[in-house]
């Protein structure tokens, strides 16, 4: 609870105890974004719509995380290799792949740029779980399409198939 409150109203709680926001209602807001936020369910506390973030990118992070601010941001449902990670190419040469996963979204979205999110979730290191736009461009799917992220079919099914496009898309380049 502490936690969520933070990224969600950091000036308020800096200053706060649970009772007083308690007594500024604070709480029972906190604690319906809580139990939606663990659905895994992106939606407002009437249900009826995703909660949308609108944040200001400060840094790309790796290939599948963002910062805005004090707010650290991983994108939903893909995965791509850390910033230092390295891998082997076709050719069994050794490459920094987490240096080019990350300025592939470096490219997607500029540092200053205003992206939307939708929450889906927040994860055990306190990242705020989202799928995220810069203007139309899906930057979760992009990754994946790219060849620069994988499909993590552990929490999400909803990018299999960008993942088999850029595997044939890479395949027919190898020709």
């Amino acid at each position: 609870m502490r936690n969520l409150a933070r990224f969600l109203i950091p000036d308020l709680w800096q200053n706060m105890t649970v009772p007083a926001l308690v007594r500024q209602g604070v709480f029972s807001l906190m604690m319906g974004v809580c139990l939606i936020a663990g659905t895994g369910q992106a939606q407002t506390l009437s249900g009826s719509a995703p909660a949308i973030l609108n944040v200001t990118v400060t840094k790309v992070t790796d290939g599948d995380s963002l910062r805005a601010g004090p707010l650290r941001l991983r994108l939903y449902g893909i995965d791509a290799p850390e910033a230092k990670q390295t891998c082997y190419d076709y050719h069994g040469v050794i490459y920094g792949c987490g240096q080019a996963a990350t300025a592939k979204l470096a490219e997607l979205v500029n540092i200053g740029d205003r992206i939307e999110c939708e929450l889906i979730d927040i994860d055990r290191y306190q990242r705020l779980i989202a799928r995220c736009r810069n203007n139309r461009v899906d930057l979760n799917r992009q990754m994946v399409r790219s060849g620069w992220a994988v499909a993590y079919q552990r929490y999400s099914r909803a990018f299999i198939a960008d993942e088999h496009i850029a595997r044939n898309d890479r395949a027919e380049e190898q020709r």
